[in-house]
């Protein structure tokens, strides 16, 4: 007997054997055990996930002499021809062969004629979105109606090119993708049975490339079966019959990555490349590694033991850079002047972006790791232990320079700055503020600038690339502002230099007499009210003046809607306490703008926040130290983030 593929030897006899179409096998066994049965059903999926094969298997249980039955004997001769494929009464139909009208008319005048031998007469077209337009056109009215003895079975890849006024009529299944574990579990099992030996590992490249699907999965394994000469399933044999790579190049390019070392990520690449491999696969296998990274970080364990290694080695923010970073890169590939360049920059690229979080070091392969970037100075406010924050900085790169000192060669000028650094150390409780702190810091970073030059001369070319190192993190420590340097900006009296005092300073407000409300005086009644919520909201968009013995309050239209009852009783209250008036008469009048010569308190503050935030930016862009720095190494001092504090 000539040889069967496995494909065809393994397909599933009735929907017991079906593989991850567990949802689809109960819905139909449901309905042929209760007899509930539909004249037409559309199996929808990508390739080779068991369209046809439950179709015939419906078929058999349509049609078994034992009667309608979701368990067929595959022994009568309906259920055998079935199987077989020579069933009268089963017309299997390839759509992209036949799709010409003139086809499915003629398929359909036999559409009334009962069948031959079985219980039903079942239409089994394939591929069906293939139909053209005329053919669906034709098909609609016997589909929707047909002879109490036909049944159509449709199956399609593709269901969007289907005409809507078809998928209406039919009872639709979609069968979804196999699991690489599924498909692992059933080669397995289909291994066993064929007494064939498998190494560990050999099938989940097999899985992989079956994308979903579990014909071109047992096509696969045919493959390297025969592949293998009948010596069982090696794994390194499929990895070579697949062109594809072991995981273990990923383990290898992020030891490389977290170890900072260029030269062997290279080497890694090039030794990949003797392979001839598709680098877009490597690309997602990457990521597929970095996603199992990331889920045994959030879980806390891996049931692999490298994956669980790695994610304990490297940070949970690392590994979503590099994911970002390599995703990017995927989709960037194809733009690569080659795919290989393209794979090696966005690797080199996530070199380059992984955070430093340990002291630099020299060597012959961490050049790229000797440029500083352009220090940002923040003006954040700084917490109570702001001045404990700029000593650690300071103390840190004193050690650190004192470290890096006492490698280079001894010479009566290094000996001459290290008994200098020995003088600098600060001591916390002499530090009594910041900017003592800060001339502290000044004085250290002018001796190692002066000195280090000097030391320099003395020294190879490495350890003089050591000393610029100290230089730079020495003189690129963190510029915190404290809270009181805001505040003690020289601002004018009439303009706050916290816009939010207009709220909670009423005591900085002068009082205002009823008779003495104007839209100019406004602002300070305003600030000295005890109305907060929707109600405060309405009176900071708003102007008033006092006319013809009643105050007079037009307020934007845009927050008519915060002016609730009760948000006007609590202005109205307020109010005449604040005029000592119960009696005070008081109207408002919702208007759609503000006159250009008024302002209203939230445009008021607006504006003194700005200019308060302009005189604090030109202040510290007038320190000496923030100047050096802008200077020296090309600082930016961020605008925007400049806060002010009460």
């Amino acid at each position: 007997m000539s040889y069967q593929v496995l494909a065809r030897k393994w397909r599933p006899k009735d929907f017991s054997e079906l593989v991850g179409q567990q949802q689809t096998a109960q819905a139909l066994t449901n309905a042929l055990e209760s007899q509930r049965l539909h004249h037409a059903y559309l199996f929808t999926g990508t390739r080779g996930v068991g369209k046809t094969t439950i179709a015939r298997i419906l078929s058999k249980s349509l049609n078994c002499e034992k009667g309608i039955t979701a368990q067929p004997c595959g022994e009568c001769s309906s259920c055998v021809e079935i199987g077989q494929g020579n069933f009268v009464d089963l017309l299997e139909i390839d759509a992209a062969s036949k799709t010409k009208v003139e086809d499915t008319r003629e398929l359909l005048d036999n559409v009334q004629y009962r069948p031959t031998r079985g219980r039903y007469k079942v239409y089994l077209i394939d591929e069906v979105h293939m139909l053209s337009g005329h053919s669906f056109n034709a098909l609609l009215k016997t589909l929707e109606e047909p002879p109490p003895h036909v049944i159509f079975l449709l199956a399609t890849t593709d269901p969007q090119k289907m005409p809507v006024t078809v998928l209406s009529r039919c009872l639709q299944f979609h069968l979804r993708r196999m699991e690489e574990s599924e498909i692992i579990n059933h080669l397995t099992n289909i291994l066993s049975a064929e007494q064939i030996q498998v190494e560990e590992g050999a099938l989940e490249p097999i899985a992989k490339g079956a994308d979903g699907s579990m014909r071109d999965a047992l096509s696969l394994l045919d493959q390297a079966i025969a592949y293998c000469g009948g010596q069982g399933v090696g794994k390194q044999v499929v990895l070579d019959m697949l062109g594809s790579i072991d995981r273990e190049y990923a383990f290898r390019l992020i030891a490389a990555i977290c170890d900072d070392d260029a030269n062997k990520l290279l080497q890694i690449i090039e030794d990949i490349s003797q392979y001839s491999p598709d680098y877009n696969e490597l690309l997602a296998d990457w990521l597929s590694l970095l996603h199992q990274v990331a889920v045994a970080q959030a879980i806390g364990n891996s049931e692999d033991s490298q994956v669980e290694q790695l994610a304990k080695i490297v940070s949970v923010a690392d590994i979503q850079l590099f994911y970002q970073l390599s995703l990017h890169a995927k989709r960037d590939l194809a733009y690569a002047p080659h795919p290989r360049q393209g794979f090696e920059m966005a690797m080199l690229r996530i070199l380059s972006f992984k955070p430093q979080t340990k002291p630099l070091t020299p060597g012959p392969n961490n050049n790229h790791k000797n440029h500083t970037a352009p220090a940002v100075l923040t003006t954040e406010p700084a917490s109570t232990k702001a001045p404990s924050l700029v000593n650690t900085s300071v103390e840190s790169n004193h050690n650190l320079a004192k470290e890096m000192l006492n490698k280079i060669e001894p010479t009566a000028e290094v000996s001459s700055l290290q008994n200098n650094m020995a003088e600098l150390k600060i001591d916390n409780s002499k530090a009594d503020n910041i900017s003592e702190l800060k001339e502290q810091k000044s004085h250290l970073s002018v001796v190692v600038n002066n000195d280090l030059s000097k030391a320099s001369n003395h020294t190879v070319e490495k350890e003089a690339s050591t000393a610029n190192q100290v230089k730079e993190n020495t003189t690129a420590a963190t510029y915190d502002v404290p809270t009181n340097q805001l505040k003690n900006i020289n601002l004018d009296n009439s303009q706050p230099s916290n816009a939010n005092e207009i709220i909670t300073a009423s005591e900085s407000y002068v009082q205002v007499e009823i008779d003495q409300v104007t839209a100019e005086n406004w602002f300070n009644v305003v600030g000295g009210l005890t109305i907060e919520g929707g109600g405060l909201q309405v009176l900071l968009n708003s102007i008033a003046v006092y006319e013809s013995g009643k105050l007079m309050i037009n307020y934007l239209s845009k927050v008519e809607t915060l002016l609730t009852e009760n948000a006007l009783n609590c202005i109205k209250a307020d109010l005449k306490n604040y005029f000592s008036q119960d009696t005070l008469t008081i109207e408002f009048n919702a208007v759609s703008t503000i006159e250009e010569t008024s302002e209203t308190p939230k445009i008021r503050m607006m504006r003194l926040y700005e200019l308060a935030i302009d005189k604090a930016h030109q202040k510290l862009l007038s320190d000496p130290q923030v100047s050096y720095m802008i200077e020296s190494l090309d600082a930016t001092l961020a605008r925007d983030s400049i806060k002010l504090v009460n």
